[in-house]
């Protein structure tokens, strides 16, 4: 049986980052999102729910072998003053507060797994 694309992002995820856990100990790629961080609203009248979220930043880290030997490593901050949200008014505050810790936390972990490999990779790219 062969594995499916998930199970091998997810395997690749957790090798990588079980070697930034091992060059760098103080950090933990393994935590996701919290749902705390996302306080939902929906004003009178609004068609939406929504939230604000200040100083919301990931640092990425990028480290192997290059193919001419040479090893590299490196970490890439994403920083963001402010993101907003929003999400249906059918959902609760809390459905849509789990929802966004969710797909918050799969957006970072893919473009951990992006970031990671790619040695040369810069915000530019």
């Amino acid at each position: 049986m062969q594995a499916s694309g998930n199970e091998i992002s997810g395997i690749q995820f957790v090798q990588n980052g079980i070697n930034v856990l091992s060059f760098k100990s103080e950090v933990n790629p393994f935590l996701g999102t919290d749902c705390r961080s996302f306080e939902y609203a929906q004003p009178p009248g609004a068609l939406q729910k929504g939230c604000a979220v200040k100083n919301f930043d990931h640092r990425f880290y990028t480290m192997g072998v290059r193919p001419n030997g040479s090893p590299y490593y490196g970490e890439i901050d994403v920083p963001f003053d402010i993101m907003y949200f929003t999400a249906s008014n059918w959902m609760t505050n809390g459905q849509a507060a789990n929802v966004t810790a969710i797909t918050v936390t799969n957006a970072i972990k893919a473009a951990d797994l992006e970031f990671f490999d790619n040695s040369d990779i810069s915000l530019l790219n």
